[in-house]
């Protein structure tokens, strides 16, 4: 056999080890393909895929609270009055399609969360009007529960009114509308901020585990400043006592409207993070069946520079809070604010346009994608919920594969 290829063998011995071989490799190939067949649908998503392959995950948010939250101010109101669910002559909600949570809402959506949002939230309410109006209307399916309160309980409107608007501002009124604010943040007792927060996260919580849902984020969110950081100069003077007999006046009064004002808008904060801790550090240890707020102290700092300027002669160009006779403020494209005239005072001192979307910016950096957004399971679909309305619930079903992606009825 000298002198033969390598490799030579007789004919037929080729051809037996030719199909020897050809046998072992189709088995293995079959091998393969049963083996990529039998393992989990989720071990194979994970390999090699993304957000786009894989189903969406959902979030169901209900966002409660005042005027921050409805956004009073920011235009494209999607139920101006409560008078949608029934009851002619209550007072205007300002539910804005382009408050925070929408816009918070657009940004999941961009990250592949399939997430829907109730605006429960209402102009002008109190911690009592969310425990005795808005908290019983939460839906059964949430996940993350989003709002701002307090700031009607201590005389938000009074303070802007008396301390900033031409004509009615004036140091005396000023100062007692914002001592009176300061006055219930400082409060230990049951009528003071903090307890009344408590009581509403209590009632929360209470109707999130009589429905089974105990994993469920809540997010208090903080107010912005109602004035620049350098308005330490702002302040007001006037006359506290007529002397009939000169006439004039017999004594004038001074207040530094602009430190304390700030000064109480760092309270409020502090309580409010205070109210937070406290009530979380009254729960059991985990594990825990009972939902834990959090507080997002971020806002103040986000804002800072775009508030209102308190001066009658000149406006904040690049201002995230409408100022007076204006609403729907909106950043242009050189930089600055263009506001349009309105003669609505609920629409004056809160965040415009650009403000809110600047609050969701905060809000999704601070939070993210929710820890509490879950796998997509029939029948959940993706949806927008104005004040009160129900969610629809279609048949939803998953194609598998490198091109995964919901199917429904239309």
């Amino acid at each position: 056999m000298q002198g033969l290829p390598r490799f030579w063998a007789p004919h037929n011995v080729r051809i037996h080890v030719i199909l020897h071989v050809s046998r072992r490799l189709l088995v293995a190939l079959l091998l393969m393909g049963m083996s990529t067949l039998l393992t989990p649908t989720s071990a194979r998503a994970e390999e090699g895929s993304d957000l786009k392959t894989r189903p969406p995950k959902v979030l169901n948010m209900v966002m409660l609270g005042d005027s921050y939250s409805a956004g009073n101010g920011a235009g494209k109101y999607e139920h101006n009055s409560r008078e949608a669910n029934g009851e002619e002559g209550a007072e205007k909600a300002y539910v804005s399609r382009n408050n925070r949570g929408y816009r918070y809402r657009e940004w999941l959506l961009g990250k592949s969360i399939d997430a829907r949002l109730t605006v429960l939230a209402h102009s002008g309410h109190t911690t009592e009007n969310l425990i005795n109006e808005q908290v019983d209307r939460i839906s059964t399916d949430v996940d993350m529960v989003m709002l701002t309160v307090g700031g009607n309980d201590i005389g938000f409107g009074a303070v802007v009114e008396k301390c900033f608007a031409r004509g009615l501002r004036h140091p005396v009124s000023c100062k007692e509308a914002v001592e009176n604010a300061r006055a219930i943040v400082s409060d230990p007792g049951p009528n003071g901020l903090k307890a009344r927060t408590k009581r509403l996260f209590t009632t929360i919580s209470a109707k999130l585990r009589s429905m089974g849902r105990y994993d469920v984020d809540i997010i208090l969110a903080g107010y912005p400043n109602l004035l620049l950081p350098d308005s330490d100069w702002y302040k007001l003077f006037g006359c506290s006592r007529f002397d009939d007999s000169v006439p004039a006046c017999g004594e004038w009064i001074f207040y530094d409207a602009g430190t304390e004002i700030l000064k109480a808008g760092r309270e409020l904060a502090a309580i409010q993070k205070e109210a937070v801790v406290e009530w979380n550090r009254s729960l059991p240890p985990y594990p825990s069946t009972t939902p834990r707020p959090r507080y997002i102290g971020s806002i103040p700092e986000h804002f800072r520079g775009h508030e209102p300027n308190p001066s009658v002669l000149l406006k904040n160009s690049v201002r995230w809070v409408n100022e007076f006779f204006e609403t729907a403020g909106i950043r242009s494209v050189s930089g600055e604010t263009r506001g349009i005239y309105a003669t609505d005072p609920m629409e004056w001192y809160h965040p415009n346009i650009t403000g809110h979307q600047e609050i969701a910016e905060a809000l999704a950096e601070e939070i993210g994608i929710p820890r509490v957004a879950r796998q997509a399971t029939p029948p959940d679909v993706s949806s927008d919920v104005g004040l009160g309305a129900e969610l629809p619930k279609p048949i939803l079903a998953w194609l598998q594969g490198s091109y995964a992606h919901p199917i429904a009825d239309p």
